[in-house]
């Protein structure tokens, strides 16, 4: 049996539903890392959007920037100053716990995922009242390591701004300003758009 770790904002979640995904098929998205799953619970595009109090749309797009050190440690690097504390901080997530014999794919290129097109019942529920407060104990823990905006030097705030450039032109999002990813990238990385 293997336990993996689903991260939602809801709670209350008995059976994890498979959902249509960025991979074009429905999947219920898992992690062996709980770290990993953590980050999961709270999307920065949406938090953004309730602080300017714009009307949600049905979906936002995923927006989590991190990697993995080479010792397998997730790294979370904040792409614009105190994003960290700006998204999850105050914010109540859950962390499901399920567990599998079968053995799962990995249709992403993160190392700790996998997904499942069945529904997958939960084994436990974990309540986070803080995320960002468990992201800095997770830190503490040598678990994570946080990549201050402030700390990084030109060339890493140069790949850094390439890498919003490319999500930009994938999407064409310089043509969809009302897009709600465009909105938010917009207003992260105004420098980025051609735009006025």
């Amino acid at each position: 049996m293997m336990i993996y770790f689903h991260g939602s904002k809801i709670g209350g979640i008995k059976l994890i539903e498979p959902h249509e995904s960025i991979h074009g098929r429905s999947y219920v998205y898992l992690s062996s890392n709980k770290v990993v799953a953590c980050f999961y619970t709270v999307n920065a595009i949406e938090v953004f959007f309730e602080r300017e109090n714009w009307p949600k749309p049905d979906h936002f797009e995923p927006w989590f920037p991190y990697g993995f050190s080479h010792d397998g440690i997730p790294v979370l690097e904040e792409y614009y100053p105190n994003a960290t504390r700006e998204t999850y901080s105050g914010r109540k997530g859950f962390i499901y716990s399920c567990e599998t014999e079968e053995n799962l794919a990995n249709p992403t290129n993160i190392p700790c995922a996998v997904t499942s097109e069945k529904a997958l019942r939960v084994v436990d529920e974990e309540c986070v009242l803080d995320i960002y407060e468990a992201l800095c104990a997770f830190e503490k823990q040598g678990q994570l390591i946080i990549k201050k905006f402030e700390d990084a030097s030109s060339q890493q705030l140069q790949v850094m701004d390439q890498l919003v450039i490319d999500e930009i032109q994938k999407y064409h999002l310089d043509l969809i300003p009302e897009n709600p990813y465009s909105l938010f990238l917009k207003a992260k990385f105004p420098h980025l758009f051609s735009t006025p």
